[in-house]
Formats: structure tokens, sequence, C-alpha cells
């Protein structure tokens, strides 16, 4: 998944990180607070719903936008995700463009 973001992601536009796992995503995240922050759910570590709760606590990341990116599609994970502060959910599979799409879609509502 890694590798199929960076590519969609290459345009110089886009600064673009990776963490290995949840817990150092949320510590990237404390240090380069980015703009937008994409994570799955079921992540090694910490799971994506740590993930949200934690930048949302974060005053450094609290502004930051989060977009769920998972193969979980049951409503109660989405409702979940949200409450916990994600801005977005896209079930995978995806098309790129609906990624893309969603990216400058949040982005926009700053």
């Amino acid at each position: 998944m890694r590798e199929l973001l960076a590519a969609v992601f290459a345009d110089p536009r886009w600064r673009v990180s990776f963490a290995a796992d949840g817990i150092q995503g949320v510590e990237m995240a404390r240090k380069e607070r980015p703009d937008v922050v994409i994570t799955d759910l079921v992540l090694p570590g910490m799971s994506g719903w740590e993930v949200c709760q934690a930048l949302r606590q974060d005053p450094a990341t609290q502004h930051s936008k989060i977009i769920v990116l998972s193969a979980l599609i049951q409503d109660s994970h989405k409702r979940k995700a949200f409450q916990l502060g994600a801005n977005a959910y896209i079930e995978k599979p995806f098309r790129i463009s609906h990624l893309l799409e969603t990216v400058t879609r949040v982005l926009s509502k700053r």
C-alpha cells in the first residue's frame, strides 16, 4: 500500500512521509504537523482509531485532516472513525481518483 500511495503522491506538490506503524505515525505527525494524515485502521502498535484519537487530542496535530483508508467497511467502523475525529473514510479497494478527490476536498475545508 505504501508503494501505491508513494506513486499516487509522487507529484512535487505533495510532501509525503510514511510510518511503519501507528505509534511512529503519531510521532511523525507531532513533529511534521501535516495537513493530511492517511491511516488504515488495522495497524501494528496502535490502531487507526487510536491514531485518530491521539491526533485529535494533541494541540500540535488537532487541526490535521485525517483520512481513513480501510478494508473494514462496516457502518460501525466508519461511525467510530468519525467519532474519533476522522474527516473522511475511504473503503478498500478504492479508486485513485477518489482518493485524490477526497484529499483535495478535506484540504479545502480549512
